[in-house]
């Protein structure tokens, strides 16, 4: 077998584990709350918009206000997602794939937490 016959079928071997794993966590989504509860912002990972929610309250905002809380919460779910990937499939991957995600932008997060309010506030209506 030459070297990359042999590099291919890694890669196909490390492509079913990675399947296997997926397929047992289910969906992989991080989310952020805003501190009252009225804006829910759920991203995959690498940031992609899943699902939005706003409440009452979050529709009286200002737009622009709103825009900030929305974008600062896409971030926050945007680690969240990062560091459940890491975690649903850094154990079959090798150290070079799991730099890959990195540099990709999906990070591996400490804390994993995703749906803490944070110190995000908000101005009273």
């Amino acid at each position: 077998m030459d070297d990359v016959t042999r590099a291919a079928a890694g890669i196909r071997a490390t492509e079913d584990r990675v399947a296997d794993r997926l397929a047992r966590t289910g969906p992989i989504l991080g989310r952020a709350t805003s501190g009252d509860g009225e804006v829910v912002v759920e991203v995959v990972p690498g940031g992609g918009l899943h699902d939005v929610r706003l409440g009452p309250a979050a529709l009286r905002m200002n737009t622009d206000a709103l825009a900030r809380e929305i974008l600062a919460l896409a971030g926050r779910a945007e680690r969240a997602a990062g560091g459940r990937l890491h975690h649903a499939v850094g154990a079959v991957l090798d150290a070079s794939a799991r730099n890959e995600l990195v540099s990709l932008g999906i990070e591996r997060a400490d804390d994993e937490d995703d749906d803490e309010a944070g110190p995000l506030l908000r101005r009273p209506l």
